[in-house]
């Protein structure tokens, strides 16, 4: 997305749009799912992985996005 500024960019939904795209690798959509249900398991189990900071997001994405590939 070269026209969209990382700081608009909201990592939560990034991370629902790879789970239920179906053009993405199978490993890629478990890895986003993953890191969406530690997210929220680390928000305390907030109903909405949003209240989520978007910095611990962040982090825990790039940290299981790395181990899949």
């Amino acid at each position: 997305m070269p026209d969209v500024a990382p700081d608009d960019l909201d990592p939560v939904l990034v991370l629902k749009m790879i789970a239920g795209s179906s053009a993405v690798p199978p490993a890629v959509r478990a890895a986003a799912c993953r890191t969406l249900l530690l997210v929220s398991r680390a928000d305390g189990g907030a109903a909405e992985p949003e209240a989520v900071s978007a910095k611990l997001l962040n982090a825990r994405t790039l940290q299981i996005l790395r181990r899949a590939n």
